[in-house]
């Protein structure tokens, strides 16, 4: 498995990794921001983005993606960011591999099963007719008819990409809709722990990560500190860049 990444700046090495059905280039405005404090690699996840497409997707195979990616920059360790499912799939490689892990930000999920969230997005986007899409807006206007918030359908439709034998998903539709189950959910990994300097980051207007949750991110991640960010939903990174860049930077630089 070799990852799509973008890649800049110097210093210790940074890894943000993406939730579902996002990209790299969502991460672009805080890459910027935190470039010049860190050599900073923005990932495509395995089916998502300009990353290679399996036919399976398990948190621990997508740990192992990110700890291949990492030998193949020579890197024995590195700081860990990741949003929803890439928070999931960060837990999941500190867990396994906690030497890889130098600090750890885990914005907006816990590890926890959560009920079904996007089974609506994905039976719209699994019903699209892209054979009638000849313009982005003809996709937009399938997509309203079951996602009426245009934020989602304009962040949904960053997945569709025009060839010349017309539009397509560039994500792997099919097996992310089969694998949203394990998506959804956390594996028990044996009752490992991490032990290194971790944040939780939840949106204050976000259900994602609740105080009854906070007891399971204990037993898991013992040095775990929480930070609620005001006025954010679990898009907590698009809605408020500055601030969750600060938080980021402030958590990783720390007293050095």
């Amino acid at each position: 498995m070799r990852l799509h990444y973008r890649k800049s700046g110097r210093g210790d090495p940074l890894l943000i990794l993406h939730g579902v059905f996002g990209s790299s280039s969502n991460w672009n405005a805080i890459a910027r921001r935190l470039a010049g404090q860190f050599q900073l690699f923005t990932l495509d996840l395995r089916n998502h983005g300009r990353s290679p497409h399996t036919d399976t997707m398990t948190y621990a195979e997508m740990a192992q993606d990110i700890l291949d990616f990492m030998a193949q920059q020579g890197l024995e360790s590195a700081n860990i960011v990741g949003h929803s499912m890439g928070g999931k799939v960060a837990m999941t490689l500190a867990l396994l591999h906690p030497a890889s892990v130098r600090r750890l930000v885990v914005l907006d999920i816990a590890p926890v099963r959560y009920p079904d969230r996007f089974g609506v997005l994905l039976t719209a986007l699994n019903q699209l007719d892209l054979a009638a899409v000849k313009k982005r807006a003809d996709a937009d206007k399938q997509l309203a008819r079951q996602i009426p918030a245009p934020e989602v359908r304009a962040f949904l439709l960053q997945n569709l990409e025009k060839t010349p034998g017309g539009y397509r998903w560039r994500i792997n539709l099919p097996v992310i809709t089969r694998a949203m189950p394990a998506i959804s959910d956390f594996p028990e990994l044996a009752g490992r722990t991490f032990e290194g300097e971790t944040r939780f980051v939840r949106g204050g207007d976000s259900d994602y990560i609740q105080d009854r949750h906070l007891p399971e991110i204990q037993r898991r991640f013992p040095a775990a500190r929480m930070v609620t960010l005001d006025h954010a939903s679990h898009w907590l990174h698009h809605e408020q860049p500055g601030r969750v860049t600060e938080i980021i930077r402030e958590f990783l630089i720390g007293d050095k």
